[in-house]
């Protein structure tokens, strides 16, 4: 084609007509015949649908929308480098290749592996593509600018821990996130359910615009009015707008309530049978300082700081609580008598502010009397049949149970038990429990015996006649 013609059309589909004529001046013309033609020498339209400086916590996808008009070829993306330009894509990700078509319109998704090795903050993701002609479109433009967010909020807490309050106490809190705050919670003495699971939370606020938030909050009275004295544990939780969530347990603001003797809290249900030297579960607090604290079987005198016939839990502690188990002094509980007893306890800190009297106290039961098993009948190691029922008597136990030779013991609240089918000797085993732990074994051996005699004569056939006399 003539340079200056070529030169002179514009972008895009264009016909060649031709025509000719022989020296008789016979001529073909007209529409046909006839050339379709697209000139292109234009790269790509790359059209970023997808909103600039977006936030995201997982693999993002992306909404860009490929144009050409002589047929697409191959487009690829790159995050945070626009290098190797040109057809080399070297390091690049690929979105088509060898496509057929003049428009990709398909959202796709950031490759896992490059997601996850891109650190925390802003990100610039570029794009590239080429026609068939091999017309392209690369460089520092178009570009996708993002944020990459996968951090939860963070949350400091500004109010000292472990101080003493005898009212509703108030506690400062700050969060912090780079997105969007927008929801906290918080919870005493549990920081479950966790993630955004809300149950028995209280809220600190919600749905708030702002990446950071400093509040005071208050123990509401009716919440306070419910707890003991003691130590508590307030656990708090936070999410910003992408649903990153900080939970779990920390962080967390610790305090008392308290009225300024040592708090005594007992962890040992009442009521509780032991056969042995029981272990106390009963934690100390003061955050003033513990000095003392002792106990005492079946009485609480004398009181106050005299310790005398008084066992010892520690002595000049110097420190705000005591949670540590402890066990009963063996000569002391060697004294104790079968049945019940109460435990007293008593505690002062360093001004010698004491706690002490008839509560706090812990019931429990002495029982090292293990259960009682009887034979009633039949007596043992005698000769029954299988329908002989064996009849036991069984006192003081919780639960029981019985087996018959070498098989498992099954529980059981019968005391008749049958006698096993087969013929020839076993024995009944019975064990019995109570409520102390305190264990008893029986065994008792019976022989069974279903077939019935047999008879053999001999020197004498059958059928034979006989006239009187005698059989010899």
């Amino acid at each position: 084609m003539d340079g200056v013609v070529w030169s002179s059309l514009s972008e895009g589909l264009h016909i060649i007509f031709f025509k000719a004529w022989d020296d008789l001046g016979n001529i073909n013309d007209g529409p046909t015949p006839s050339w379709q033609f697209v000139k292109d020498f234009s790269a790509p339209q790359i059209i970023i649908n997808s909103a600039n400086d977006t936030y995201y916590n997982s693999v993002p996808t992306f909404d860009v929308d490929f144009i050409d008009i002589g047929g697409l070829d191959a487009a690829f993306y790159k995050v945070d480098s626009f290098t190797p330009t040109g057809i080399d894509s070297t390091g690049w990700i690929e979105i088509f290749t060898n496509y057929f078509d003049t428009s990709y319109t398909i959202d796709f998704s950031m490759n896992t592996s490059i997601w996850n090795s891109l650190s925390e903050g802003e990100h610039v993701v570029y794009f590239k593509s080429w026609d068939d002609l091999n017309n392209i479109k690369d460089g520092n433009l178009p570009q996708l600018t993002f944020n990459k967010d996968t951090s939860s909020p963070i949350i400091i807490i500004n109010s000292p821990i472990g101080k003493g309050f005898d009212n509703p106490p108030t506690f400062s809190v700050s969060f912090e996130d780079s997105y969007d705050l927008d929801a906290a919670y918080y919870k005493i003495d549990s920081y479950i359910p966790m993630g955004l699971n809300i149950t028995d939370w209280n809220p600190i606020f919600n749905d708030i615009s702002g990446k950071v938030n400093t509040i005071d909050i208050t123990i509401p009275s009716s919440v306070w009015n419910l707890i003991e004295e003691g130590s508590y544990t307030i656990y708090i939780k936070c999410w910003d707008d992408l649903k990153n969530v900080n939970d779990g347990p920390t962080p967390y603001w610790q305090f008392y309530k308290y009225f300024g003797t040592p708090i005594i809290k007992i962890n040992n249900k009442d009521g509780l049978y032991f056969n042995n030297t029981p272990v106390f579960d009963v934690d100390f607090y003061d955050p003033t300082g513990l000095d003392a604290a002792y106990y005492k079987v079946d009485s609480c005198d004398p009181s106050g700081i005299n310790a005398s016939s008084w066992y010892v839990i520690f002595e000049d502690l110097n420190s705000k609580n005591f949670t540590a188990s402890f066990q009963m002094e063996n000569s002391v509980w060697v004294s104790l008598s079968e049945g019940s007893h109460v435990i007293y306890f008593k505690a002062w800190n360093y001004t010698k502010s004491i706690n002490d009297g008839v509560d706090p106290h812990w019931q429990l039961y002495k029982d090292t009397i293990p259960p009682q098993i009887t034979l009633i009948s039949p007596a043992q190691n005698g000769i029954y049949q299988s329908s002989t029922t064996v009849n036991i008597n069984v006192t003081g136990y919780t639960n029981f149970y019985y087996c018959w030779d070498d098989n498992p013991y099954v529980i059981t609240s019968s005391t008749k038990i049958n006698l096993p089918s087969q013929d020839g000797q076993h024995t009944l085993h019975i064990k019995a429990e109570d409520i102390g732990g305190n264990v008893k074994y029986a065994h008792y051996a019976f022989i069974t015996d279903d077939t019935a005699p047999t008879a053999q004569i001999y020197g004498i056939s059958d059928h034979v006649n006989f006239k009187g006399g005698a059989l010899k």
